[in-house]
C-alpha cells in the first residue's frame, strides 16, 4: 500500500508519475456511464462550530445509493475550502479501505501544488488494486479523514467537493470495478467558526465598559 501525500512517490512529483496517473484516470478519454445504482461522496460531519485555533476534522465516506453494497476500482475529488479560514494540515487514514494508491497525489490538473495543498483547492484520488474493488455501503465506506486547523473566525464557511476544476480541466469522478462512471452526489460541509475564548472576554468586557459610561 503506499500513502503518496507525503513519502516516497508523492513527495518527488516525477514527469512519469504524472503521466501514469493520466493514464489511469483516463484524462481526455471518453468514460461510459453505468444505468442504476450510484455512489456519492460526503463529508462527516457536515456541519460543526469551533473555535479560532480548534481542529476541524471531517471525514469523506463513499456512500451506496443502494440498499444493497455497489463497488469501486477509482474515484477523485476536487475540493476547495477558503484557507484564510481553515487551514489544511494532513489527512487521518486510519480506517481506510484496502487502496493501491491514495492521498493528495500529484495531478496533471495543478491542483496539489504541495504535498499537503495550501491554495484553496486540491485533488484527493483513491485507486483500487488491480483486479480488485472497494465495497460501499448504503451507511457509507471512510475513505480518509480531513485534518483542518481553524484560523479566523467566520459564521459560515464551506468545504466542498466540485463537479471540475484545475488546468486542464479534471473532474470529480466514481468508477466501477467495469470502468463505468457511477457519480452520485457531491458533498459540501459548513464550518462556524467562533472567535477565542480570551478574544470573546474582551469583546464582553468592552460592552459593560461601554454600558456603564453611557448609562452611568
Amino acid at each position: 500500500m503506499s500513502d503518496l501525500s507525503g513519502k516516497a512517490i508523492g513527495e518527488s512529483r516525477v514527469s512519469w508519475f504524472v503521466v501514469v496517473l493520466a493514464i489511469i484516470l483516463g484524462l481526455g478519454a471518453p468514460v461510459p456511464i453505468a444505468v442504476g445504482g450510484y455512489i456519492s461522496l460526503e463529508w462527516r460531519p457536515p456541519t460543526q462550530t469551533v473555535s479560532v485555533g480548534d481542529p476541524v476534522n471531517i471525514a469523506l465516506y463513499a456512500v451506496s445509493s443502494e440498499p444493497t453494497s455497489l463497488r469501486f476500482s477509482s474515484l477523485q475529488a476536487i475540493f476547495n475550502w477558503d484557507p484564510s479560514r481553515l487551514m489544511l494540515l494532513g489527512r487521518d487514514d486510519t480506517g481506510r479501505p484496502s487502496l493501491w494508491m491514495y492521498g493528495f497525489l500529484a495531478d496533471p490538473y495543478g491542483l496539489n501544488e504541495a504535498a499537503v495543498p495550501a491554495d484553496g483547492d486540491g485533488l484527493y484520488v483513491a485507486i483500487a488494486s488491480l483486479g480488485h474493488s472497494v465495497t460501499v455501503t448504503s451507511t457509507g465506506t471512510l475513505l480518509t479523514t480531513f485534518l483542518f486547523k481553524a484560523v479566523a473566525p467566520a459564521s459560515q464557511t464551506t468545504l466542498s467537493i466540485v463537479p471540475s476544476g484545475g488546468s486542464p480541466t479534471g473532474e470529480s469522478f466514481v468508477t466501477d470495478e467495469d470502468g463505468y462512471r457511477v457519480t452520485g452526489g457531491l458533498g459540501e460541509a459548513t464550518v462556524t467558526i467562533l472567535p477565542e475564548p480570551a478574544t470573546l472576554g474582551l469583546l464582553a468586557a468592552s460592552v459593560v465598559a461601554w454600558r456603564r459610561r453611557r448609562y452611568g
